[in-house]
């Protein structure tokens, strides 16, 4: 038998029950594979390992144990597990319209895109932090204004940026950048 937390984990992160096109247990059956979405370069969540190639990470992890339980709940050995890449611009729509069975990231879950696609209860907590120079000289965000600041694009730290500067009349320079990895090396 599924165990309740994977069963959930697996049809929450499928998608939102509206944008469902056929039940995913069903369409995941009838194709004998399960589609899972991962990042290139989100560590330590989901990543390709630069020597092996190997797809791996946290949330990965977690996927592949929903994967095995899936496999017994559907009576399926065989079923065939395909990893499919997603970035920041693409993994939302490609959960939304069922190009992945999984993403496998760290997608924040937020109001916005519970509108959209439906996750699993939460499986890490995470706050975000400027990384500069100690000797900077930077302390708030005032200090920050005009500075170069590397961010993924469409993710929470960018939203919380644009509305930052909204609410409190800051202007920030944007880079922008693939991964959190990227960030830390621009």
């Amino acid at each position: 038998m599924l165990r309740p937390w994977a069963l959930m984990a697996a049809l929450a992160c499928a998608a939102a029950a509206p944008a469902w096109a056929e039940d995913t247990l069903g369409r995941i059956a009838s194709a004998g594979e399960l589609r899972l979405g991962h990042r290139e370069k989100s560590l330590p969540f989901s990543y390709k390992d630069a020597n092996s190639g190997k797809v791996q990470g946290y949330t990965v992890d977690i996927c592949l144990q929903i994967f095995e339980e899936i496999k017994k709940e559907l009576k399926r050995p065989d079923l065939k597990l395909t990893y499919l890449l997603v970035d920041g611009k693409n993994r939302i729509t490609d959960v939304k319209n069922n190009v992945v069975d999984l993403e496998c990231g760290g997608t924040a879950n937020t109001a916005a895109r519970q509108k959209e696609i439906a996750f699993s209860h939460h499986i890490f907590v995470a706050s975000s932090a400027f990384l500069v120079k100690k000797t900077s000289g930077i302390k708030t965000l005032d200090d920050l204004q005009g500075k170069k600041i590397a961010v993924q694009g469409k993710t929470t730290n960018e939203n919380l940026l644009k509305a930052n500067e909204r609410t409190f009349a800051r202007k920030f320079n944007y880079v922008p950048v693939d991964s959190t990895l990227d960030a830390v090396n621009a």
